[in-house]
């Protein structure tokens, strides 16, 4: 699915419907899910209306007395090949975009179940991604709403190390040390000397040792890992 349809021309149907047969795309709300506007690719046949053939789209209404088609349809020519299938045949919902799939980086497309076999997406009961590699998830009956959550959750996230800003960084280094004995290398080769300077006649001597920045990070990423907010936070992810 992308924004094909915001490049194309559309003309209302009811001021000039398509005067040829062949595929279109159209643009109209979901008959059911008010404020969902769908784009999708479609045929215009012709066909049977009592004693006569007229020309309508395939997602069109026989009433017994005339073809009927949706209020508020619009549409636009195609000039790509027929699609094969339903996942084919959306193009755009809402002019809204899919983030990418995080295992195959394609952008996945929309598949729907109708109500009847042969059902327009406009008829659409569910909806459901479906990409190369990832596990097809839940049916949603809003397709907006399943787009926003996949996005939501394929959004790239801050790490915890993305967290760590130079200001954070400038105002730790050199903070804080740990305390290392070293050896008094004149003491031990030539006797303990009390007025060394270094050791005092002790022949070890303690030394205040900057905690490495590396080091700084990993105590930084294991507290807030086990931060209760930090796992409010995943929790509330997982539920999504």
């Amino acid at each position: 699915m992308s924004n094909k349809s915001s490049k194309h021309h559309f003309t209302k149907y009811a001021d000039a419907p398509p005067k040829h047969p062949g595929w279109y795309i159209w643009r109209c709300e979901h008959k059911q899910l008010k404020g969902v506007v769908i784009t999708f690719i479609d045929k215009f046949r012709k066909r049977g209306a009592g004693h006569t053939n007229v020309l309508s789209p395939s997602f069109d209404y026989w009433n017994g007395y005339q073809v009927l088609v949706p209020n508020g349809l619009d549409w636009a020519p195609y000039e790509g090949s027929p699609p094969k299938q339903n996942i084919d045949h959306t193009l755009n919902i809402n002019e809204l975009t899919l983030n990418k799939c995080p295992f195959c980086n394609e952008v996945p497309r929309l598949t729907y179940s109708g109500r009847f076999i042969g059902a327009s997406p406009l008829d659409s009961t569910d909806w459901r991604l479906k990409c190369c590699s990832w596990i097809t998830g839940p049916r949603i009956p809003n397709p907006v709403y399943l787009i926003e959550q996949w996005n939501k959750k394929t959004s790239p996230k801050p790490g915890l190390e993305e967290t760590i800003t130079p200001e954070m960084k400038a105002a730790c280094i050199g903070e804080f040390t740990v305390q290392h004995k070293e050896q008094c290398f004149t003491c031990l080769s030539s006797g303990a000397i009390p007025e060394c300077e270094v050791c005092r006649g002790e022949e070890t001597y303690t030394v205040n040792v900057p905690v490495p920045w590396a080091t700084m990070k990993d105590i930084y990423k294991a507290m807030l890992s086990h931060s209760p907010a930090y796992k409010a936070i995943q929790q509330l992810e997982n539920q999504l």
